[in-house]
């Protein structure tokens, strides 16, 4: 992967996961400060940055591995397979969490645990809407790196803010390739496994 490439892919990543940190917060004085039936007791400080880790491990999983796995399906097939990996993964997520919570801070055993995960915390009002919440924020975040990867980086907060509905002076380039032997290759393969490979190129 080129550097280049790759600084802006964590560039993304950190942006969207102080994002993630901040969303944390609203959700933690909206929701778990008012009515928390969890049994789970957390700092402000301590969610939020939970919040941001999780945020951080699903938008990396979404960067380096989600979208170029399906970048050849359309858009909205894309999405919904992203959406059901990403829910399955904070499943496992928040149960490796509390588990190491529960377990290391309470001293308590895994198979009381276990046993209280699928009872006490998976049916609960909270985990519900926690759930609901990170579903929301990962469909942001694929709808941030989609915007950014299409129109290229900056784009989205132009598009959100209105920035082309007026008309602008802007210098851009244009580059124009060319592919060697091109009509040999499209004769060879047929024009559609042909415009797959130009897709892919």
């Amino acid at each position: 992967m080129p550097r280049k490439l790759l600084w802006y892919r964590l560039k993304t990543l950190i942006i969207i996961s102080l994002i993630w940190i901040i969303f944390g917060v609203v959700f933690f004085e909206n929701l778990l400060s008012r009515s928390n039936d969890l049994g789970v007791r957390v700092s402000l400080f301590r969610f939020a940055l939970i919040f941001g880790l999780v945020g951080f491990i699903i938008t990396g999983i979404l960067i380096f591995f989600l979208k170029p796995a399906f970048n050849h399906l359309p858009v909205w097939l894309s999405l919904l397979i992203k959406m059901v990996f990403t829910l399955l993964l904070f499943v496992v997520i928040a149960f490796v969490l509390l588990m190491i919570y529960y377990v290391f801070m309470y001293n308590g055993s895994f198979e009381r645990y276990l046993e209280s995960f699928f009872t006490k915390i998976l049916v609960t009002h909270t985990f519900t809407i926690f759930m609901i919440d990170m579903g929301l924020m990962t469909l942001l975040s694929m709808i941030f790196l989609e915007v950014s990867d299409n129109y290229g980086p900056g784009m989205f907060w132009s598009i959100l803010v209105g920035e082309y509905h007026n008309p602008q002076i802007e210098n851009r380039i244009f580059i124009f390739l060319d592919i060697n032997e091109s009509t040999t290759i499209a004769e060879q393969l047929g024009h559609e496994e042909y415009f797959r490979m130009l897709r892919r190129f």
